[in-house]
């Protein structure tokens, strides 16, 4: 396990070494816009089980995946002209939107659902790092399936030097700015959005964005 402090200088070695994992099937932790992350690709049966072996994590949970893009979100979730309008004004940001998954989502992520959150993320790393790579990653958070959210590495760290699974390559910005993870919308009835989880995203401003009730 390769641990990399993100700074303006570490930075082209840090996108290197992550873009040549994941594209070779491997897991790494990461910054976003709201907390830390661990994924690979999405696309992978195989990393989503080592994902779940790292976390301790449930398999029917499911996990939520990272685009780049509405475009590439199109890949992976059926998007009507509404949802695209709507993404376009929430994405990039901290809103994780449930939308009814594509046949390319291994049911493993998706925790054998016929749904998948999907989001992107405004964190500089995670733009810089998707303008690289063609597939989606897996975006869960980084701690044990059930702690606390992790707003630094050093809980998963600690919890890690006693695990035999461990993640590839360790991206560590410090400690991050928001505490709370994304807000999940789900948008599957576009007639009745329903927020899952609160989050970064306060229910107003959704709202705001909806034109209508939440």
């Amino acid at each position: 396990m390769e641990i990399i402090t993100l700074t303006k200088d570490s930075l082209p070695g840090a996108l290197f070494a992550a873009v040549q994992i994941v594209k070779r099937g491997g897991v790494i932790v990461f910054p976003t816009d709201t907390i830390y992350g661990i994924g690979g690709n999405a696309e992978l049966a195989g990393v989503a089980k080592r994902v779940i072996r790292i976390k301790a994590r449930l398999k029917e949970k499911g996990m939520p995946i990272l685009v780049r893009d509405v475009k590439m979100a199109r890949k992976y979730a059926y998007i009507d002209m509404w949802t695209e309008e709507l993404l376009g004004q929430i994405w990039p940001g901290a809103v994780s939107v449930i939308l009814h998954k594509k046949d390319v989502v291994p049911d493993i992520i998706s925790g054998g659902r016929d749904t998948i959150a999907i989001r992107v993320s405004a964190h500089p790393f995670m733009a810089e790092l998707f303008r690289q790579i063609d597939f989606p990653l897996i975006g869960t958070s980084a701690n044990r399936s059930g702690a606390a959210h992790p707003k630094s590495l050093d809980e998963f760290l600690k919890d890690l030097r006693d695990r035999n699974e461990k993640p590839d390559l360790i991206i560590n910005a410090g400690e991050l700015q928001d505490t709370e993870p994304s807000t999940i919308l789900d948008v599957t009835n576009r007639k009745n959005p329903v927020i899952l989880r609160k989050g970064v995203v306060t229910k107003s401003q959704l709202e705001e964005l909806l034109e209508r009730p939440l």
